[in-house]
């Protein structure tokens, strides 16, 4: 054979390197891309931030020591959602001065200003979603029991319930319920506040007692005249012990007539010792989120403090 016309061509080894080389190219652009998207979003965020700071700051000299009310109020002043940019507005203060701050998001990223530091900062105001996810809000009014157990809370088939001050999940109080004197008694929580007929919701506590001790959690929803529609939907079994677990109904759908979302928590053995309980959280939500109230990071209470509900981001 001619070794003139022998055929020549790439070795494996050869066409491993170049599949190596252009995998690192092709990551090396990716990371470059991504982060032209992450400053062209920043830039975007920033500069309306700064445009709605000037605003604000017209609308206070117009209206001396005060800001919008609102998000319509400010939607009124120029400072709105647009296809790219959307806002999160909290006037944080309604005594003369007003105080507010004002989350802005594109896509992931979130920025915030405030009355006290027009700058815009990475993030979000407290009690505002971030990057581009919805805050969420928990419905109970007095989740820890920080104010006695009132605030929604009603005995279950007369179960004495006790504050405690010691040893408690969060905070500085909780409460014990005695079913010593029957099996079927607990604690039951109703919302204050109507819910969303087809909305999901998700009820948790956390509870503490005897070990061995059975306890069943689940719904209990009321119509406009205090009847029980859907009660027991979502119920969960658990078996208490002496440290403290989570309790979580399944998801569950507010059933049609029904207008306050609401739980509760019952002993299914009879014991002398009581179950404590604390940390209560209804959220509408199709999953159970990480426990919140007004006390926890970049949280909010929605009113008086323990005596309200509390919005902010996903723990």
């Amino acid at each position: 054979m001619n070794p003139s016309h022998q055929r020549s061509g790439f070795t494996i080894v050869e066409l491993l390197i170049v599949i190596v080389v252009i995998g690192i190219l092709a990551a090396i652009t990716i990371v470059a891309y991504n982060g032209i998207q992450d400053r062209a979003r920043a830039s975007s965020v920033s500069s309306a931030l700064s445009q709605a700071a000037k605003k604000l700051a017209v609308y206070q000299v117009d209206n001396p020591d005060q800001y919008p009310a609102d998000k319509a109020a400010l939607s009124a002043i120029g400072v709105q959602d647009s296809s790219s940019v959307t806002y999160q507005y909290t006037r944080t203060s309604s005594a003369m001065p007003n105080a507010y701050c004002l989350t802005a998001t594109t896509g992931t990223t979130s920025y915030k200003i405030s009355s006290g530091t027009t700058n815009p900062t990475a993030g979000a105001c407290a009690g505002h979603g971030v990057g581009g996810v919805a805050p969420i809000t928990n419905l109970v009014t007095n989740p820890s029991f920080e104010v006695g157990t009132g605030g929604g809370y009603y005995a279950y088939n007369s179960a004495p319930i006790a504050v405690v001050s010691s040893g408690c999940y969060i905070g500085i109080q909780c409460a014990s319920v005695d079913t010593s004197a029957s099996s079927n008694r607990g604690i039951i929580y109703q919302t204050a506040a109507a819910g969303t007929v087809g909305s999901t919701y998700v009820y948790s506590m956390y509870a503490k007692g005897t070990p061995g001790q059975v306890v069943v959690i689940s719904a209990r929803p009321t119509d406009a005249t205090g009847a029980y529609i859907g009660e027991g939907a979502g119920g969960q079994s658990y078996t208490l012990t002496s440290s403290w677990q989570r309790l979580q109904t399944q998801p569950v759908v507010l059933p049609t007539n029904a207008t306050r979302p609401g739980f509760q928590i019952r002993a299914n053995l009879a014991d002398p010792t009581p179950f404590v309980v604390d940390a209560a959280m209804i959220t509408e939500t199709a999953t159970v989120q990480a426990y919140a109230d007004g006390t926890s990071a970049n949280w909010v209470w929605n009113g008086t403090a323990h005596s309200s509900t509390s919005t902010g981001p996903a723990l």
